[in-house]
C-alpha cells in the first residue's frame, strides 16, 4: 500500500487502510499458509492491523506429494478493502518456481524491487541470459522471467512523510 511502514520509521503512524488478500483456488492440491508458513483456516489473511507495517503475505503451495507432477492450478486473488479510505497504490507480487506464471488480467509487469537494493547509491543486478544480450545481437537484453523489473517508487521519507515527488 502507498502507506508508511512503522519499521524503520516508529513515528510515522502506519498503516491507515486495512485490506484482505484472498485466493480462490481451483484445481490443484493448493496449501495457503501465511508469512510463517501455518495453514490457514480459509483462503484470506486477515486485515493488516491499523497502525503497523502495511504489508500483508499469503503463501499458496502446490507441493509434489506423488511421484507425478502436481495438477495446473488457477489462482483468482482478491483485494479487499476492510477500513479506512481506499489506499492510492497496492502491490501484489506474484513469485513462482520459475516455471512461470501467467496473470491475466491487471498484468502491470513493473518492479518489485524494493529495500535497500532500490536507494540512492545502492546498486542492483538484472539477470539476462548470455545469448539474449547485446554481445550476442539481442538489443535490448531479455529479461529473465524470475528477474525483477526494476524498482517500486519510494513515497515517504525515513520519518514516514510522504514525498513531494517519489
Amino acid at each position: 500500500m502507498d502507506q508508511p511502514y512503522v519499521t524503520g520509521a516508529p513515528s510515522s503512524g502506519g498503516a491507515t487502510s486495512q485490506l484482505d488478500l484472498c485466493v480462490d483456488v481451483t484445481g490443484g492440491n493448493d496449501l495457503i499458509t501465511n508469512d510463517n508458513l501455518q495453514a490457514l483456516p480459509m483462503d484470506c489473511t486477515g486485515a493488516n492491523a491499523l497502525g503497523a507495517d502495511p504489508v500483508q503475505v499469503l503463501i499458496v503451495a502446490n507441493p509434489a506429494d506423488t511421484l507425478v507432477n502436481s495438477k495446473t492450478t488457477t489462482l483468482n486473488i482478491v483485494v479487499g478493502l476492510k477500513a479506512g479510505a481506499a489506499p492510492g497504490r497496492i502491490k501484489i507480487a506474484v513469485e513462482d518456481d520459475g516455471l512461470g506464471s501467467t496473470i491475466n488480467q491487471f498484468a502491470t509487469n513493473s518492479g518489485t524491487l524494493q529495500g535497500h537494493p532500490g536507494a540512492a547509491g545502492a546498486m542492483a543486478v538484472g539477470a539476462a541470459f548470455f545469448f539474449d544480450t547485446p554481445a550476442c545481437g539481442t538489443t535490448p537484453a531479455q529479461l529473465e522471467s524470475y528477474s525483477s523489473e526494476g524498482g517500486t517508487p519510494i513515497l515517504f521519507d525515513v520519518t514516514g512523510t510522504r514525498l513531494a515527488t517519489p
